[in-house]
């Protein structure tokens, strides 16, 4: 069999040695009959307590068996180790391997870090494992393997490469380090991935590396793992092509069979499931996540990439509650700078808050970020969540003036200042934002060698947003219809940073009067954004409009749901309540 069922066939085959000989030792010690105690480190189970009346051996026959004994100890020493460890309040992994037994704590631990994307500490893990065995060459695998970020778009090849170094000169002096076969595979898989040529071409060869391990060890349920996780990173970019995550699916669903607690499974399933059709499939397990790794900040925030596909706020608000304490408390623990918090966290909590109707906490929250980064120049993740929680306070609350102003470069406040002037009528700063947007679009076009459609799509949202502002709605239909029909191109991941075209498109309808295409473009909204509130507002007021009005008071009744703990000021909080009560007393 593999090395794996090898390991774990010695381990089993020592524990039977230990339980037999002890009960032979004791029968020889204790006379005919006797009830075998229970020694540390042997299997457990029905043999405890049980009683034997039998013969006591000759003391040739003991140390016989105490000679075989040693032998298979010895030949259990001589195998890779590292078998099953569930590493405390991250979940439970297996990579045997060829390292010192001293090495494998720490090993573990950042392989089930990194299986979390805690890349930080688990390269920490890693380093620390080296410095126990400098010669473990799977230590320098796994620290190599957290400067690759693929579900977030980040990789540093120069890092990668620098850990490598540390291991051997060229690739296959390093790939010669790996204890057995097993791990020279891993070691190929990872020089691949940190080889010449482009990325896009590295991560190809990468994910055919991690296939061949897959094939090769069947048993092996971190090869599987990190396969799945490969084919999740060549979808990445919004492609609307589901294959690749319905594959990784397929594997990491059959790894859970096999490990229930397993960290990369569990979150890569939650990955290949990030998915308005097939975020359902997905609840189970993101349930499961934050129980099976309390301790990895990124496991209490990720169940919310299924919560928000499925519109359940209050799931998303205490995921990323959650998240949000943990991050802020390990930035304060390792004195990290703030730019290390988890804005991810941050501004997925203050989507949250906007969808159950608590528009003062969300500005609190956005408040507090922009004190935590008053200089001008932050790092473009930064400015990124910066500009998202400052342009949803205003699309959110249909409020121009909750634009916090924290947002600190020209072109990244082409979204806020549009936004911020549809509300007001404010048609010069609407036509000045799509002309220093459509400037941007120039330059990115220029650099792809084409337009992208997100950027296209944003491109129609703002040509819409200029043409309704001056009257010219049959204009801003047109826009937004193209705009939508992009924006459908892609996967939708994740809160949006600005409402959908679609949905757009049916407050347009809506407001002209046409409230049966309305309701039949808000319905089209609800399947990207499903249980989205403003969506559901609109959704309810077409109905009404229509003389609809058991439509509308099912409408109402879900939005109330949303908005059950909403500030009392909402100005459409007596609409909505009155509306659901009403369809409640009618039943």
């Amino acid at each position: 069999g593999t090395d794996h069922d090898r390991v774990v066939f010695l381990e089993l085959t020592h524990g039977a040695w230990l339980m037999w000989v002890n009960r032979l030792d004791f029968m020889g010690n204790a006379g005919t009959a006797g009830k075998v105690p229970r020694l540390p480190g042997t299997l457990t189970g029905a043999h405890q307590g049980c009683t034997f009346a039998q013969p006591a051996p000759p003391e040739a026959t003991m140390h016989r068996l105490r000679l075989l004994l040693l032998t298979v100890v010895l030949i259990a020493a001589a195998r890779p180790t590292g078998g099953w460890a569930q590493t405390t309040g991250l979940g439970s992994v297996s990579f045997p391997n060829s390292g010192a037994p001293r090495a494998q704590a720490p090993f573990l631990r950042g392989l089930a870090l990194l299986h979390s994307f805690e890349y930080v500490d688990a390269a920490e893990a890693f380093r620390e494992a080296q410095r126990v065995d400098s010669g473990f060459a799977m230590a320098y695998w796994g620290e190599a393997l957290t400067y690759d970020h693929p579900i977030w778009g980040e990789h540093d090849s120069t890092a990668a490469r620098a850990a490598l170094a540390r291991l051997g000169n060229g690739t296959e002096a390093r790939v010669a380090r790996g204890g057995n076969a097993r791990e020279r595979a891993y070691l190929g898989a990872v020089e691949a991935l940190y080889g010449k040529g482009e990325l896009k071409e590295r991560r190809r060869a990468y994910e055919d590396a991690m296939a061949r391990i897959q094939e090769d060890y069947p048993t092996d349920l971190e090869g599987a793992s990190l396969r799945a996780l490969a084919l999740l990173s060549l979808r990445m970019g919004g492609k609307s092509d589901l294959r690749p995550s319905v594959q990784a699916a397929a594997i990491v669903e059959d790894v859970l069979r096999r490990n229930p607690t397993h960290p990369g499974a569990t979150h890569y399933l939650i990955h290949a499931y990030d998915d308005p059709l097939l975020a359902p499939l997905g609840l189970p397990v993101a349930r499961r996540y934050a129980r099976i790794a309390p301790k990895a900040e990124h496991a209490l925030h990720m169940p919310s990439h299924i919560f928000v596909h499925l519109g359940l706020w209050d799931d998303v608000v205490s995921s990323n509650e959650a998240a949000w304490t943990a991050s802020k408390a390990w930035v304060k623990r390792k004195g990290r700078p703030n730019e290390d918090l988890d804005l991810h966290a941050a501004a997925w909590l203050h989507y949250g808050y906007l969808q159950q109707g608590r528009y003062a906490r969300a500005k609190a929250l956005s408040d507090s970020l922009g004190a935590l980064f008053l200089e001008t120049d932050q790092p473009g993740p930064v400015r990124h969540y910066l500009t998202m929680v400052s342009c949803q306070n205003v699309v959110e609350t249909r409020r121009p003036d909750s634009t916090p102003g924290v947002v600190p470069r020209p072109w990244e406040q082409v979204l806020q200042a549009a936004s911020g002037a549809m509300p007001r009528g404010d048609s010069a700063s609407v036509a000045a934002a799509v002309a220093g947007f459509r400037l941007r679009a120039d330059t990115i076009a220029g650099h792809h060698g084409h337009m992208p459609p997100g950027v296209r799509a944003f491109e129609r949202i703002l040509t819409a947003m200029d043409a309704r502002i001056r009257g010219r709605n049959e204009e801003a239909v047109a826009a937004l219809t193209e705009a939508a029909a992009l924006e459908e191109e892609r996967s939708q991941v994740g809160p949006p940073i600005d409402p959908t075209a679609r949905e757009l498109l049916a407050d347009l309808l809506l407001e002209m009067g046409r409230f049966q295409v309305a309701a039949a473009a808000y319905d089209t909204a609800l399947q990207r954004t499903p249980l989205r509130s403003p969506v559901l507002l609109g959704r309810a007021r077409a109905a009404a409009k229509s003389g609809d009005r058991e439509g509308a008071a099912h409408w109402y009744g879900l939005l109330a749901r949303n908005w059950k703990a909403a500030d009392p000021d909402l100005p459409e909080l007596a609409e909505v309540r009155a509306e659901a009560k009403g369809a409640r007393a009618s039943r």
